[in-house]
């Protein structure tokens, strides 16, 4: 099945460049439907000029709002209408380390109103908002309009991700949609049990339950096929050994 798919890709980088792994994202990106690259950095004509040629559009905006604040700006030139699917990402992750193609297929046999790559219950339970599918139902309801009228543009991370990351999952199941996870907190457990001898057990399971599986247990989705890994992950040691 063929999909009118647009993907919005917010963008920060505190040296005002757009690296090769993002790049490499974008191209995978177009191959399935239109990017949109939204940039909060000041970034220079060099950097433009590489990235113009890839996506549908370029807009540059003041740094404030983080991606939820880019992707609102974005919003507002796109008429949903022309579309039956709206992918959220960013530049917080690294990837795709594996085809894209074959999730979405998997994806589309799945019964839902919008889905993501992971899901956390860190804080509330969520879809993780580096990677965010949203279908026909969700994009021609009000309550997907009502959300993104009411986002304001926090310079806060605390506040975007409380009220907005954590927030849109709550807000469109209270409005009676169906969600999924990719790779689903209940695979990542069968998995981790796997390989409870790589885990430190200095934690209780409520504690690492409640933890964000992106950070805590990288080599494990990693293993299942989930196709990135956060810049964080890749340049810290946020994980479990």
């Amino acid at each position: 099945m063929s999909h009118r798919r647009l993907f919005l890709f917010a963008h920060f980088d505190a040296q005002s460049v757009v690296r090769p792994y993002i790049h490499r994202h974008i191209e995978a990106l177009r191959a399935l439907g239109e990017v949109w690259f939204i940039s909060n950095s000041p970034l220079p004509p060099s950097e433009l000029e590489r990235v113009r040629p890839l996506v549908g559009n370029v807009i540059l905006r003041e740094n404030a709002g983080l991606d939820f604040g880019m992707w609102k700006t974005a919003l507002k030139s796109v008429n949903l209408e022309e579309f039956d699917e709206l992918v959220l990402t960013n530049s917080s992750i690294i990837g795709p380390l594996a085809p894209l193609g074959p999730i979405f297929e998997r994806m589309n046999r799945t019964k839902c109103d919008f889905w993501g790559m992971t899901e956390s219950w860190e804080v509330i339970h969520h879809l993780q908002s580096y990677f965010l599918v949203f279908r026909e139902p969700v994009l021609r309801s009000m309550a997907f309009a009502q959300f993104w009228d009411g986002v304001l543009y926090y310079k806060s991370r605390f506040n975007i991700v409380h009220s907005y990351e954590l927030g849109l999952s709550s807000w469109l199941w209270q409005h009676g949609f169906e969600s999924a996870a990719a790779y689903p907190m209940s695979l990542l457990q069968l998995k981790r049990a796997t390989l409870l001898h790589r885990i430190k057990r200095i934690f209780s399971k409520r504690v690492r339950r409640m933890r964000d599986p992106t950070l805590c247990h990288p080599h494990i989705l990693l293993r299942m096929g989930m196709p990135y890994l956060k810049v964080k992950a890749a340049t810290a040691d946020h994980f479990e050994k």
